[in-house]
């Protein structure tokens, strides 16, 4: 994943565009970019709407896991 590393990026997106099921057409999402590459760890994205938070992170620098619902 691509990112600016070293930050925190909070955006709203069309869900399609994070491959996110909602009844809302757009969500928030926090996304975690710990280094430059992989070495650092994974980038993780938290996203909220009606059912609670969910989380992904990259297993590579183009795929993300499935999201997973935080209890």
């Amino acid at each position: 994943m691509k990112n600016q590393p070293h930050s925190v990026m909070c955006e709203f997106k069309k869900k399609s565009v994070v491959n996110f099921s909602s009844i809302y057409d757009f969500v928030p999402v926090v996304t975690i970019i710990p280094w430059k590459d992989g070495s650092g760890g994974a980038v993780v994205q938290f996203v909220t709407a009606g059912d609670g938070f969910k989380v992904r992170h990259s297993v590579n620098d183009t795929t993300w896991s499935g999201w997973s619902l935080i209890k």
